[in-house]
Formats: C-alpha cells, structure tokens, sequence
C-alpha cells in the first residue's frame, strides 16, 4: 500500500515538474510578429493612441511593405500585459476572409499581444514609417496643432 502511495506521489511530482517546465520553454521560445502573406490582407489600420485618429493603409505597396517589416520581426514575451491601458499604435490587420488579428506597436522594439509583451530581438519595426503616415494624415484632415 506504501508503494502505492509513494508512487502516485512520484509520478503527480514529476508530473508537475515537467508542465512547469514546458510552460516555462514555451514561454522563452522567440515568435514572430505577424505569420501572414500581404496577399491575403484587404486592409491595416493604425489607430494612435496619443491624437485619438486612424490610418488606413490599403494600397498594395504599403500593405507589402507592412507585412513584409512585421513579418521579419522576432521576439521574444517580455511579461504581462493585462490590466495595461494606454499605448502608441493600435494595429489591425483585416484578411480577405473576415478575419482580423490586432496587436500594439508601442516602439521599434516593443509590442503588446495580450496576454503579454513583446520585445524585439531580431530586425526592428519601421516605426517612423508608420509614425510618418499618421503625421501625414494628421495634416491632411487639417488637425494641426
């Protein structure tokens, strides 16, 4: 009976140890930003979180473009990120087939993927191109500063 008993502690431990440390390879392994052929994109929209407007980017070079940066992108979870409010670039990518996948540009090396954060640690995000269309729509709808 004794045995028994130690052995289903044994193997509950083990058991235990080893989901542990799964969770915590899973956790380290790098992953990229964005899996997706531009192909498949209708549309990317950037919602700034500092001026409150949208930009959509729908012309096939800039939808190229886009994917193309973000899909070269590697990172690695950099903790937690429920509960956070606030952010530099809310990105949606719409597919032709009605889906959408959304994730938050916070800098070149820096995004947020509920449940957590990202950090870059291969190629960068063209941050400023994103940065430098939302100026130009900016002062396109005539809501200078």
């Amino acid at each position: 009976m004794k045995s028994i008993t130690r052995k289903r502690i044994l193997i509950t431990a083990v058991s235990v140890l080893l989901i542990i440390a799964l969770l915590i390879v899973w956790y380290f392994i790098p992953v990229k930003l964005l899996k997706i052929n531009a192909e498949d994109i209708e549309k990317i929209t950037v919602f700034d979180g500092g001026r409150g407007i949208e930009t959509e980017f729908t012309a096939r070079e800039d939808i190229e473009y886009l994917t193309e940066n973000l899909s070269s992108v590697t990172m690695k979870r950099d903790g937690i990120s429920l509960g956070y409010s606030g952010y530099s670039f809310r990105t949606t990518v719409y597919l032709k087939n009605g889906s959408e996948k959304s994730f938050i540009i916070n800098g070149e090396d820096s995004v947020r993927d509920d449940p957590f954060f990202y950090k870059v640690t291969e190629g960068r995000i063209d941050y400023k191109f994103i940065e430098n269309r939302i100026n130009a729509q900016y002062e396109n709808d005539g809501n200078q500063r």
